[in-house]
């Protein structure tokens, strides 16, 4: 009979350095499993972005996905008459980069001077 104990977390954290930036590092740990026969490998994951505002209807962003190269899936599987190991990995890191322009007001509307009636 076979045990384990493992830590599975997600971790996001914010930066913003100023008005019109942002960063983000994101990270995913699914620890190993057990399966009836086998295992399940852990899988870590780190994510990388960032967004610069250009000007008020345009944004640059620019994310890497999988920083570390983590993503790699392998099961084994093991009985008294068979043993079978499966292993899938992604290969390299993902680098996405592009722009984003908004059409319309981005903020809402609000009627200058408004006040609400003063009880009386």
């Amino acid at each position: 009979m076979q045990s384990t104990t493992g830590l599975n977390a997600k971790l996001k954290l914010d930066y913003r350095p100023t008005t019109g930036d942002s960063a983000q590092i994101s990270f995913t740990r699914t620890d190993k499993r057990l399966t009836p026969q086998g295992f399940v490998s852990a899988i870590n994951l780190v994510n990388l972005g960032y967004r610069h505002q250009l000007g008020p209807d345009l944004t640059a962003l620019a994310t890497v996905s999988d920083l570390f190269n983590g993503q790699r899936f392998q099961r084994l599987s093991t009985s008294p008459t068979f043993t079978q190991e499966y292993q899938r990995t992604v290969r390299g890191r993902i680098l996405y980069v592009g722009f984003v322009y908004s059409f319309g007001t981005t903020t809402k509307d609000k009627q200058p001077n408004f006040e609400y009636e003063q009880p009386g």
